[in-house]
């Protein structure tokens, strides 16, 4: 038996095209994720019933049928376990681990159910509450950062890690501070980037750590593969971290914002490389304000370039296999390299999102990682999956 685990950017891609419902096992909810159901208290749970008897819905009626049905057909939808609220350094050498064991390319991992099991208890041993560093880090929630300021470079708190490279670990005291973000054209919008945990109670039992809320969500994980439920899915990172990184998908906050309906485009590299269609192209409200891109390929004869607070490249070309693609490939690659380079986001599109400009995605990753056509195909395919790039500019692409 396998478990499924998965990066933010499998769930930001797959919530913009097909139905999901998130199971949130997290101890207190400092904002949450879109179709969440909240759950609590777990015990001696043996099918799905009994987790059913836990749920915490919304109080807002409209939201709780919708959850509802979405329930229903969990075997015919995408189904996200939520575990972790904040870091702490069970879930961070935990994620570190899982993403070692699975293939580097992927922002989805399988791993047999027996190894699981073995690396959860080989880091709460590591991590037990008599250990200084989980009590240490727990209370403070450290979280993983590429900030400057208020670093731990503590040397056998690297080695857990197992890393050449130091990390970079912060404090939630930096952290808890409001930030202000900016979407559409609405007012500020404030959020939490972490929570504190629940204080339960003085001395060494105060607080949950992540590894029992994990053994908690796990047990329910099985029921539900027992209940044949196929597409299930752990997320690796901690919600707030995936709020720091995609604050529009703070449900809890933005759910009034008028924005929550849209459709965005697919990331294919994480906060920089973005793939979409010919809608995305015209909400440059979106574009700017929600995603930041700075720079567009337009990559049809068809559609204009329609904000002149962004940088395009257009090329001009229709989707037919006889077209010669390849003639462009050079300046589309030096294009995107010149926007990253600026500290840019890029966002290519074509009309559908599928093959002119899906060739260019693929071309860029071919060259930038040295991959093969198949290799990069693939996990732009694995992000965003109407793909379908012709004929003769797969040839292209090979040659």
């Amino acid at each position: 038996m396998q478990i499924n685990f998965c990066t933010p950017q499998f769930f930001f891609n797959i919530s913009q095209k097909f139905p999901f419902i998130v199971y949130d096992f997290r101890e207190n909810q400092n904002g949450y994720l879109k179709n969440s159901i909240h759950i609590t208290n777990l015990d001696n749970i043996d099918t799905v019933a009994d987790i059913q008897k836990h749920f915490q819905y919304p109080e807002q009626i409209s939201e709780r049928q919708k959850l509802e049905k979405l329930f229903n057909n969990r075997k015919r939808n995408y189904n996200f376990f939520v575990p972790f609220d904040t870091s702490d350094m069970f879930s961070l050498i935990f994620k570190h681990k899982i993403k070692s064991e699975g293939s580097q390319t992927s922002d989805q991992f399988c791993i047999p159910i027996k190894e699981v099991i073995s690396l959860s208890q080989e880091i709460t041993k590591i991590t037990n509450k008599n250990n200084m560093f989980q009590r240490k880090n727990r209370a403070q929630t450290m979280i993983l950062q590429q900030i400057d300021d208020q670093i731990v470079e503590d040397a056998s708190q690297q080695n857990l890690f197992q890393q050449g490279n130091k990390q970079t670990i912060i404090s939630s005291r930096r952290l808890l501070e409001l930030h202000e973000t900016s979407i559409s054209s609405g007012p500020k919008i404030k959020y939490r980037s972490v929570s504190q945990p629940q204080i339960l109670d003085y001395g060494d039992e105060c607080f949950y750590s992540n590894s029992e809320i994990f053994d908690t969500m796990f047990k329910a994980y099985q029921v539900f593969q027992k209940d044949k439920i196929r597409q299930i899915y752990i997320l690796l990172d901690p919600v707030q971290i995936i709020f720091a990184n995609y604050p529009f998908l703070n449900y809890s906050i933005v759910r009034n914002r008028g924005f929550l309906d849209k459709t965005f485009p697919n990331e294919i590299i994480e906060k920089k490389l973005y793939l979409g269609n010919g809608e995305h192209a015209q909400d440059t409200e979106m574009l700017i304000d929600i995603l930041g891109i700075t720079h567009v390929v337009n990559a049809t004869v068809e559609i204009q370039n329609y904000s002149n607070q962004l940088k395009y490249l257009k090329v001009e070309i229709y989707d037919e296999p006889q077209v010669y693609i390849k003639q462009y490939f050079d300046q589309v690659y030096q294009f995107i390299e010149n926007a990253f380079q600026e500290n840019g986001k890029v966002f290519i599109h074509c009309a559908q999102g599928k093959s002119r400009s899906a060739c260019f995605t693929v071309m860029y990753l071919m060259r930038k990682n040295d991959w093969s056509f198949e290799q990069a195909y693939d996990f732009v395919r694995e992000c965003r999956e109407i793909v379908c790039i012709n004929d003769g500019f797969i040839n292209q692409l090979i040659d």
